[in-house]
């Protein structure tokens, strides 16, 4: 991981508000959409999946109104299954073959609506350990990030009543955007009535992409028993990015510190953890996996 966990305190006066590098967050989550955008349209025509690449990029999820960027596709050995509508819908991810488990993932994706196939490597081996993946959408074609929070909310929400997933043995994890999200779902679900997560990780977290503002959740309001963890550093390639992971960490200040932890990210590529490389399983998964472990250790 490039060096030992940090536990991190309290930000410094503001941390917990307004936070620097917004546009340079919306321009990382535009370059990587982009990126995995062409990615689809050339893996689309080399499969001989045919077609417009425009048609690929509206690509609409049947009966759900979802507009993907991008193609969903198939991952090996994982069933798939959509519940909700829209942006408050989410996709159901366990093993083909079996009951969903109810050892329940919540999974936020970054900035701009990748379908779950964009991280199949990683939902795929968390699949594989025994567990039912939540992919809430939350954000559709024209979603203003004003909504996103809310609209998140709704996703868990049917996800977890779809799995009937266990209330103790739920966790969560972002990316950018996404990672953000997470700890506002761990803040604001006591208070909504949706299970808290027993543990959160955050990779390359950021807020407020695109033109608008996804409005925080007072994560004072994170329960003492919450794990949490952020991955940060030199493999998050812009400025502001680990000032944000540590503004997130900081705030959560009902958690004690040494359950907040900043994990250094080695130089891998902002795209990193849609790879199955090595580095990226341990850079990311592992921490992943890790939690999991402790937040269900203290379950039983």
């Amino acid at each position: 991981m490039g060096g030992e966990p940090t536990p991190v305190g309290p930000p410094p006066r503001g941390g917990g508000q307004q936070l620097r590098g917004e546009q340079t967050v919306r321009n990382r989550d535009l370059i990587s959409a982009r990126i995995i955008l062409v990615l689809t349209v050339v893996a689309s025509a080399a499969s001989g999946c045919g077609g417009a690449g425009r048609r690929d990029v509206r690509a609409m999820s049947a009966g759900a109104s979802i507009h993907w960027l991008g193609t969903p596709r198939p991952i090996s050995g994982v069933r798939q299954r959509t519940v909700g509508h829209g942006a408050h819908a989410a996709v159901l991810l366990w093993r083909a073959g079996r009951r969903p488990p109810r050892e329940a993932i919540v999974f936020l994706h970054g900035w701009q609506l990748l379908p779950p196939s964009a991280y199949g490597g990683w939902l795929r081996h968390l699949v594989d350990r025994g567990n039912t993946v939540v992919y809430p959408v939350y954000e559709n074609r024209d979603t203003k990030p004003e909504a996103f929070r809310p609209n998140a909310l709704a996703g868990i929400a049917a996800g977890l009543r779809a799995a009937n997933a266990d209330p103790a043995h739920v966790v969560a994890a972002g990316v950018t955007t996404g990672g953000a999200l997470a700890f506002d779902y761990a803040a604001t679900a006591p208070r909504v009535g949706l299970p808290a997560p027993r543990a959160v990780l955050a990779v390359f977290p950021g807020r407020n992409p695109g033109d608008g503002v996804v409005t925080p959740a007072n994560l004072s309001d994170i329960p003492a028993r919450t794990l949490l963890a952020a991955v940060a550093g030199p493999g998050d390639p812009l400025p502001h990015g680990e000032e944000t992971a540590r503004a997130l960490l900081g705030a959560a200040t009902r958690v004690p510190t040494r359950d907040r932890l900043l994990l250094r990210a080695a130089r891998l590529g902002h795209d990193a953890q849609m790879l199955d490389s090595a580095a990226a399983q341990l850079t990311f998964w592992k921490p992943l996996d890790n939690l999991i472990a402790q937040a269900r250790a203290g379950a039983r």
